[in-house]
């Protein structure tokens, strides 16, 4: 018989409140991360690979300037700069993840806004922006690097890990870049490439990773969701689904995962 739900602090309440399915993803790994891992030990924590991803997509010798977030999600990527000696600030128009994000991290500083609305609108010029999965949220690349041009010092970096595609996959059944588009636009709008490599191997055991947490804490997650989510079956369902397609996609070669640094003229 499911229980009661066990929600005892603001932080756990808040995750109920979450889009989908990103309440899934944080219940599993408290983590405030919503991308894939980086699994540099075969032994290695979802958590802490999902720590070890954002940290290691930085740059080496940029510590101390002003970074932009775009597209932070739950903040934890955020939580990361900060910790890394970057004077950060996150920006992501889900009103619902900020909530989270601050309770999460109370004097880090968020903002809730579409990326073109805080370019409009802010004066502060940044040394760095970090995007970190989100650009499949972007269907035009070459607009993201003309909002993000004025938002740099010249000489500022972009900092990307993202999902790219191999064959030339419909954006409306895959919503991932083809490989390639992204350097293409950046060089449009004045960025140049200084650094790239394909991780694959190391982000695709997120997949069975996070089935294997699911699967195995499914009664919990039913029971901690239930009454307020009433579809919390069908949501699980359906993040199982997706997984296994990354999976396969990683699998097949249809899919690869690439960590650029581009650097503004």
């Amino acid at each position: 018989m499911i229980g009661e739900p066990r929600w005892i602090t603001a932080r756990d309440a808040a995750i109920q409140s979450l889009p989908h399915p990103l309440h899934l993803f944080e219940w599993i790994t408290r983590s405030r991360h919503y991308h894939l891992g980086r699994f540099e030990r075969a032994d290695a924590s979802l958590h802490a690979a999902l720590d070890l991803q954002a940290r290691s997509g930085l740059p080496a010798l940029y510590r101390g300037g002003k970074v932009l977030d775009v597209g932070c999600g739950l903040g934890g990527t955020t939580r990361i700069l900060g910790e890394a000696g970057f004077d950060a600030m996150g920006v992501d128009p889900s009103a619902a993840g900020l909530d989270y994000a601050r309770i999460a991290a109370p004097g880090v500083r968020f903002v809730t806004a579409s990326l073109e609305t805080f370019a409009r609108l802010t004066h502060v010029r940044f040394d760095g922006v970090v995007l970190n999965e989100v650009l499949q949220h972007f269907p035009s690349l070459p607009r993201v690097f003309a909002l993000l041009r004025p938002l740099l010092r010249p000489g500022g970096w972009v900092a990307v890990q993202d999902v790219a595609t191999i064959p030339a996959l419909p954006r409306s059944a895959v919503p991932y870049h083809r490989r390639g588009a992204l350097a293409r636009a950046a060089a449009e709008e004045g960025f140049a490439l200084d650094e790239h490599e394909e991780l694959g191997d190391l982000v695709s055991p997120t997949f069975a990773a996070l089935t294997r947490e699911i699967e195995e804490r499914r009664a919990e997650l039913v029971r901690d969701f239930l009454p307020r989510r009433p579809t919390i079956e069908d949501e699980i369902d359906e993040l199982l689904v997706t997984l296994r397609h990354l999976e396969n996609g990683f699998r097949n070669g249809d899919l690869v995962y690439e960590r650029m640094l581009l650097c503004r003229s």
